[in-house]
């Protein structure tokens, strides 16, 4: 039996598609691209989110330390500093816009201190968290001595943004022993030994200090000594250990 072959002209192809198979197929390419559109744009959201945080960062942790007031004790080689310490970052990126940024503290202390200037012992009596009423804008502050009790302030307001008719005080006792508590109210009879008039007779301590130093003049200095300062490390009032020079920044 001769088997039928087709015309020449014809051309033998594969099998014709069906509707059916064909609306399958364009099912199946459509999906096919949502889903690497899916990919792309997960890709591209994580991308997105990663370059956000990376501009919303903070930059290493610094230490900075000044010294807000020091005070001398009457008819004595003793004084009592107080420092303002912060351990904090400084914002980059998107944090620091518009104009700088706020900075992220990881710890804030108040720290006062008991130096003799003769023998340049340095005792830290307190370093304490100021309280939620003054942490804004907070600022220590040695007041003088009642007897061997010592006293200090935290000024500073409460809240989120300063406001110059709401400022709270905070005064605090330190014992002999070292033992320090809050007192409701700020003692009449405090006293110090002023850093101005005519020299007292007896032993003096008339005190000259900057942001990051301490120069001293007593009844045995014909001129200034700096001899404590700032250690900008450890952000701790230290002795200069060999300070026999006179200072030259403003006299006393």
């Amino acid at each position: 039996m001769i088997g039928l072959r087709p015309p020449p002209d014809v051309s033998v192809g594969p099998p014709l598609i069906s509707a059916f198979e064909s609306e399958d197929l364009d099912m199946a390419y459509s999906s096919n691209q949502k889903a690497i559109g899916g990919k792309l744009i997960r890709s591209a959201v994580v991308l997105l989110c990663a370059t956000f945080l990376a501009s919303c960062s903070y930059g290493p942790p610094q230490i900075r330390a000044y010294i807000t007031n020091a005070r001398a004790k009457p008819d004595s080689h003793w004084i009592a500093v107080a420092v303002e310490y912060q351990h904090y970052q400084e914002p980059t990126g998107i944090n620091a816009f518009p104009n700088g940024g706020i900075p992220k503290y990881l710890s804030e202390k108040v720290k006062i201190y008991l130096c003799n200037v003769e023998t340049l012992e340095v005792r830290r009596l307190v370093s304490a968290t100021p309280p939620d009423i003054v942490k804004l804008g907070w600022q220590p502050w040695v007041l003088g001595w009642v007897g061997e009790s010592l006293y200090f302030q935290i000024s500073g307001q409460k809240g989120t943004s300063l406001n110059e008719t709401k400022t709270n005080k905070v005064v605090y006792r330190i014992d002999g022993d070292g033992q320090d508590s809050e007192v409701a109210n700020t003692p009449d009879n405090l006293v110090f030994q002023q850093d101005t008039g005519p020299l007292p007779k007896g032993s003096f301590v008339r005190i000259s200090n900057r942001y990051d130093t301490i120069a001293v003049r007593t009844e045995r200095d014909a001129s200034p000594r700096t001899l404590f300062k700032i250690d900008i490390n450890q952000g701790e009032l230290v002795a200069i250990q060999e300070s026999n020079k006179p200072d030259t920044g403003d006299g006393l």
